[in-house]
C-alpha cells in the first residue's frame, strides 16, 4: 500500500499539481484520503524522499515538493553501474554512439546564442589548462554542452547522467603529470570543432567529434589502469591521498 499512495504522490508531483517547494497534507489528510494507516503513510513518504520528490526536513511539520536533482540521479546511475560491474569501456562506448550525431547536428542548427556559449567554454578550458583538476571539469562541461545545444533533450539528459562518472574518469587520469601535454591538444581539438561548426560543417563536424572521442578513450582508458567504475573511486582516492602526503 505504501508503493500505491508514492505512486499517487508521485504522479501529482510530475503533473504539477503539486508545486515545487509546495507542503504536503498533513498526515492526518493523508490518511484519510488514501484509507491507510499513518505507518504506510509514513513508508510512502521515505520512498518518496530516496527519488528526491520531497524532503523531509527532521523536526519541521510535513514534507515539502522538490524537483529531481539531476546531480543526484547521476550518481545513482553510477552505483547501479558499479553493482553491475560496469567497465569504463563501456561507459566510453555509451558516449560514442550519442555524441558524434549530436555534433552534426549542432552543426546544422546552432545560433548566436549557442556560438557564445561554446566560445566561453573554449575560454574557460584555456584559464584552466595548468590546471588538471579544473581543466578535466571544463572539457567535461564543453562535451555536455555540445550535448545539450543540439537540443534532443533525451540524450542531453542520458549525457547528464552519465557526466558523474565520466568528469571522475577525466579527473582521476588528468592529475597524472605524463598527461600534461594531452590537455593542449585536447583544447586544440575543441577549437578546431568549433571552427567546423561555425562553417556548418555538419558531416565534418560529426566525423571530427568521433575522432576525437576516440582519441580521448585510447588516452583515458589505457593509462588509467581500473577496469570497473568502482575501481575509479577507489583510484582517485588513492591518487587524493597521496597528493596529500606529497
Amino acid at each position: 500500500m505504501a508503493e500505491v499512495v508514492a505512486e499517487f504522490i508521485r504522479r501529482d508531483i510530475v503533473t504539477g499539481v503539486l508545486k515545487e517547494g509546495e507542503q504536503l497534507p498533513a498526515a492526518a489528510v493523508l490518511i484519510e484520503r488514501f484509507g491507510v494507516s499513518k505507518p504506510t503513510i509514513r513508508e510512502a513518504l521515505r520512498i518518496l524522499e530516496s527519488e528526491t520528490l520531497i524532503e523531509v526536513r527532521r523536526g519541521a511539520s510535513g514534507a515539502r515538493v522538490q524537483l529531481p536533482n539531476e546531480v543526484a540521479a547521476g550518481r545513482a546511475v553510477g552505483i547501479l553501474l558499479q553493482l553491475d560491474q560496469t567497465t569504463l569501456k563501456d561507459v566510453w562506448q555509451a558516449r560514442m554512439t550519442f555524441e558524434p550525431p549530436l555534433a552534426g547536428l549542432l552543426a546544422r542548427s546552432w545560433n548566436e546564442e549557442d556560438m557564445a556559449k561554446l566560445r566561453e567554454g573554449l575560454e574557460n578550458s584555456r584559464k584552466a589548462l595548468i590546471d588538471p583538476i579544473k581543466f578535466a571539469e571544463s572539457q567535461t562541461d564543453f562535451h555536455y554542452l555540445v550535448v545539450t545545444l543540439a537540443g534532443n533533450r533525451t540524450l542531453a539528459l542520458m549525457a547528464r547522467l552519465l557526466n558523474e562518472v565520466i568528469r571522475l574518469h577525466e579527473t582521476a587520469v588528468n592529475t597524472d603529470p605524463e598527461h600534461d601535454p594531452l590537455r593542449t591538444t585536447a583544447l586544440k581539438e575543441h577549437e578546431d570543432f568549433v571552427n567546423l561548426l561555425e562553417t556548418r560543417q555538419d558531416v565534418e563536424a560529426e566525423a571530427f567529434w568521433r575522432a576525437h572521442l576516440q582519441t580521448n578513450a585510447e588516452n583515458l582508458l589505457g593509462d588509467s589502469g581500473p577496469h570497473t567504475v568502482l575501481d575509479l573511486y577507489s583510484s582517485l582516492l588513492a591518487r587524493q591521498e597521496l597528493r596529500l602526503r606529497l
